[in-house]
């Protein structure tokens, strides 16, 4: 028996190793990318070198986190055989894996990322962007399932969010209030965004099914929802849990794209919570009515900017911002007062 199972480790170590994959390491992160299929595993240096990297979502021969496009009511999951060819565009910032049809073009981007409570990378960044090649206009969709894990196993808890404990089968909207969710063991977590952190363009998910894996995977989109059942499918797969982002279908124009944005990364709850102080905090500040502007007030401004004298005006906002904070009018927390503080002495350094 034993014998057996050695032979059988040494096969799937020679099926995996001659797997045609790219590999990435970034700080605290290894990143390996099938190029045959596209599909990824990556995974968290938690100890020491010595103990060797973890895997933060389930890691198998065949890929069971994956993308699902759907068009025109119909759906593919990317990396199988079908309409969709793979490519690769790598370099060395990105790892990108391209599926081309006659109608659509899907890119998929993976990067590294830091959170704000880590030194090093500690995460990844997936965007995916969809062209429309067609000369119509097209409903177009994306899910993306993920082979979630660490919360696995007796007594333990699936997933938890800001506000609650997901035991069982559990759908969550993208306008619930919440921000996060994460699967989490003793020495290791895996979060993952509800809502994007930041204000960057991409669509917002419709919403987030946390339930059994194979109950996912069986179905080509939409899986029927039963709320608070469990995370079994019997006989097949017992506490196998998994979350899916779904994008339903939304009209896209042609030569026109969707973009998405979906973060991975060890657990840090302050960065997923926090505004940023870029475009999002700025855009939503509400900054005084000044009295009626002259004619000559507006052509000092349009002289200043031509002077390249613009980054004056932004020290002058920021500068409201902190009077702002001080006077309890709005709430920066510690990431945004060190973004204005890195902002306001490169804009001093440009004078």
């Amino acid at each position: 028996m034993i014998r057996r199972i050695l032979i059988i480790n040494f096969l799937i170590i020679t099926v995996l190793a001659g797997l045609p994959a790219s590999e990435t390491k970034d700080g605290l992160i290894r990143l390996l990318l099938n190029e045959k299929n596209g599909s990824f595993s990556f995974f968290y240096l938690a100890g020491s070198a010595a103990a060797g990297y973890e895997p933060l979502i389930s890691h198998h021969l065949s890929p069971t986190s994956y993308l699902t496009v759907n068009v025109n009511g119909r759906s593919y999951q990317l990396g199988k055989p079908g309409s969709f060819k793979i490519k690769t565009d790598n370099t060395r910032e990105t790892n990108a894996i391209v599926y081309e049809s006659r109608f659509l073009s899907v890119r998929q981007v993976i990067t590294p990322v830091k959170t704000s409570s880590s030194h090093e990378a500690n995460g990844i960044k997936i965007e995916i962007s969809i062209e429309n090649k067609s000369q119509r206009d097209t409903p177009v969709g994306l899910r993306m399932l993920i082979d979630t894990y660490l919360g696995e196993g007796r007594r333990r808890i699936p997933f938890i969010t800001g506000s609650q404990d997901i035991t069982a089968e559990t759908i969550i909207k993208s306008d619930s209030g919440e921000s996060y969710w994460i699967s989490k063991r003793d020495n290791l977590s895996l979060m993952g965004n509800i809502i994007n952190p930041f204000n960057e363009d991409s669509k917002t998910p419709d919403y987030i099914h946390f339930a059994n894996w194979k109950k996912l995977n069986d179905v080509p989109w939409n899986a029927p929802y039963h709320l608070g059942n469990s995370f079994n499918s019997i006989p097949y797969s017992i506490g196998d849990s998994a979350v899916c982002y779904f994008y339903e279908p939304d009209t896209l124009a042609p030569g026109a794209s969707f973009n998405y944005i979906i973060y991975l990364t060890a657990e840090d709850t302050k960065w997923y919570t926090s505004s940023q102080i870029t475009a999002s905090v700025m855009d939503n500040i509400e900054w005084p009515e000044l009295d009626s502007e002259t004619n000559e007030d507006a052509a000092a401004d349009d002289t200043a900017a031509a002077n390249g004298e613009s980054d004056i005006l932004t020290l002058l906002k920021l500068h409201e911002v902190i009077s702002q904070f001080l006077a309890g009018e709005i709430l920066l927390n510690e990431q945004d007062l060190l973004e204005i503080e890195a902002s306001i002495n490169r804009l001093s350094g440009n004078r």
